[in-house]
């Protein structure tokens, strides 16, 4: 690993009395403060960048995801960009006690040398030795570069990803949720199936949401769909208990949802 150090620095001192004149003015000892930034250079996804406090940061992995499930305070939430992706990295951090705050403040992902993308998403999953970000990137920037930058107090560096990492970072997200479909009657209590179709012209996915209005619910679903298939996805529920004439069910999966409306019997 290389490092460069720069370091500014003011050097003051006072001018000389003229001769023989009293009380001419001292030099001082007293030094202007010095700032010091490490510059980690150019690395590579593997590669650790060494802290100003100790700790350390490496970029362990890349991909890319068109969901990605968070654990909030409340319930898990599902996320999706309408037109756009998640490129996702796994960072293994050292010494660093507020990991994914550090992530958030000092680390931004920059592609084709002028978007850069801040504010990542942390998957559920991972933990303080390794975890994942997700940052959010439109559908209409396809990366032929890609860097991962770390700005932060005395300390700098940038991985750079290779052909292999930009072909794991580049996903084509296309599907279409055509509607859900449920019973249109069913008892207060009672198991039923409902059934939601995704059309997918992109790659290959990961289709994440939530169940919502059914008894149990929210609840959380991964289900894989094969690039360019038209498939529906069945969810075996129950009904809740009566509480009007109607009740919805819905699949919350992120930027959008859909949603059923079911007749009690």
């Amino acid at each position: 690993m290389q490092r460069r150090q720069f370091i500014a620095g003011i050097a003051a001192g006072a001018p000389l009395g003229l001769a023989g004149c009293l009380g001419a003015p001292s030099t001082s000892d007293d030094a202007a403060a010095t700032d010091t930034t490490t510059d980690a250079g150019t690395l590579s996804v593997g590669d650790a960048a060494d802290l100003a406090d100790g700790g350390s940061l490496s970029v362990a992995d890349v991909g890319a995801a068109a969901f990605v499930a968070t654990r909030g305070e409340g319930d898990d939430q599902v996320h999706s960009e309408a037109d756009g992706r998640y490129v996702t990295v796994k960072f293994a951090p050292d010494g660093i006690d507020d990991y994914r705050s550090f992530v958030s403040e000092h680390v931004t992902l920059t592609l084709n040398g002028d978007h850069e993308f801040g504010d990542p998403l942390f998957p559920i999953g991972g933990g303080p030795s390794r975890f994942d970000a997700a940052f959010a990137v439109p559908s209409d920037v396809t990366p032929y570069g890609a860097t991962v930058e770390l700005d932060a107090e005395e300390t700098t560096a940038t991985w750079e990803l290779d052909a292999r990492d930009i072909e794991a970072i580049t996903q084509s997200v296309d599907y279409e949720v055509t509607g859900l479909t449920a019973p249109d009657s069913v008892a207060p209590g009672a198991s039923f199936t409902a059934e939601l179709e995704v059309v997918n012209d992109g790659d290959a996915v990961t289709f994440r949401g939530v169940v919502e209005g059914t008894a149990g619910a929210p609840s959380r679903f991964a289900r894989d769909v094969a690039a360019g298939a038209t498939e529906t996805l069945t969810f075996d529920v129950t009904a809740p208990p009566a509480d009007g004439e109607t009740f919805d069910v819905a699949i919350d999966y992120g930027h959008a949802d859909a949603a059923a409306t079911v007749a009690y019997e």
